[in-house]
């Protein structure tokens, strides 16, 4: 199996970071800026659209369809057009060799390419949704515009609960919207939006001001870390820069049996981490988690190449 980033656009997230999330603050700035500082945009941050191509024996998968055309609703919001038809020319996919398109969700800077309005943008694929998430945007614009052609052509399969899709798990991680799902690869979690930013994998409690439960996303949140810190897959999200590498951090040497030492820094995996600076004092929260950028497209301040997902 091959997970593939395919870039759709880049954009400065339109308001400031200290408005998005509750609980921000100079802890969670200077982490990113340390940590993951390709998505800084001074009181910003940068915004990445990644649509994940999956390809194994099984079949061609597209997880969520990022912004969409010019003059499609995200890309009048956000001021940047995608480019998604063409970077799956450049890995020399066509849109009738995509068997299945996943979407996280149904917001417009996730279902951009799934439809123009009047026809599914991929003829062959059914499209794979939960019905909680459905029932959730029923009506809408976004529905009207991008999802009801779909379902008009025969092409939408509606899923409830947790699903085998070929090789990959649909996993509900509810939250940021009702019916929000991650798509768990032998290769990466594909997180969706579970994570709008990378500090949310440091503080998994830091609430992004549209979800629409903030306690259940942060429950969701802290599912999918344990997930990946049992499994060592990365956790790869729609908009965060890198991927993200996470293994679990004790609170404290006493907590540990025979009282041993958290992992020192020479111990991590390449790239830094999240340790606290030397005499800082400071420890992670019991059942938190230390987080490690992985694979990393470009510097984050512009459309990431083409790469695919390293375990």
């Amino acid at each position: 199996m091959d997970v593939t980033v395919l870039c759709d656009a880049v954009a400065v997230f339109p308001e400031g970071v200290g408005e998005a999330f509750g609980g921000w603050g100079d802890e969670q700035a200077g982490w990113s800026s340390r940590v993951v500082p390709g998505n800084v945009a001074g009181v910003g941050w940068w915004l990445h659209f990644h649509s994940y191509l999956v390809v194994e024996r099984a079949g061609v998968t597209l997880v969520d369809v990022g912004v969409g055309p010019a003059g499609g609703e995200a890309a009048e919001w956000l001021g940047v057009s995608g480019r998604l038809p063409r970077l799956l020319a450049q890995v020399g996919v066509g849109v009738t060799d995509v068997d299945a398109v996943v979407l996280t969700h149904v917001h417009l800077d996730h279902v951009g390419w799934a439809s123009d309005g009047v026809r599914p943008m991929f003829p062959r694929a059914e499209y794979v949704v939960q019905r909680a998430e459905l029932d959730h945007v029923r009506g809408g614009a976004t529905y009207l515009n991008r999802i009801r052609p779909i379902e008009e052509a025969g092409q939408l399969r509606v899923v409830e609960g947790e699903t085998q899709l070929r090789g990959m798990r649909l996993l509900p991680t509810p939250g940021h919207t009702p019916g929000h799902q991650a798509v768990v690869t032998e290769r990466a979690v594909l997180a969706g939006d579970a994570f709008v930013h990378p500090a949310q994998a440091r503080w998994p409690e830091l609430t992004y001001v549209y979800e629409r439960d903030p306690a259940v996303a942060a429950t969701s949140r802290r599912e999918l870390l344990s997930l990946a810190a049992a499994t060592g897959i990365p956790i790869a999200a729609a908009h965060p820069h890198p991927t993200l590498n996470v293994h679990p951090k004790p609170t404290h040497p006493s907590a540990l049996p025979g009282g041993s030492s958290p992992t020192p820094d020479s111990q991590l995996p390449p790239g830094g981490g999240d340790e606290p600076s030397p005499g800082s004092g400071s420890q992670l929260a019991a059942g938190e988690w230390g987080i490690v950028p992985g694979v990393l497209g470009g510097d984050g301040r512009g459309v990431c190449p083409v790469y695919r997902v390293q375990r």
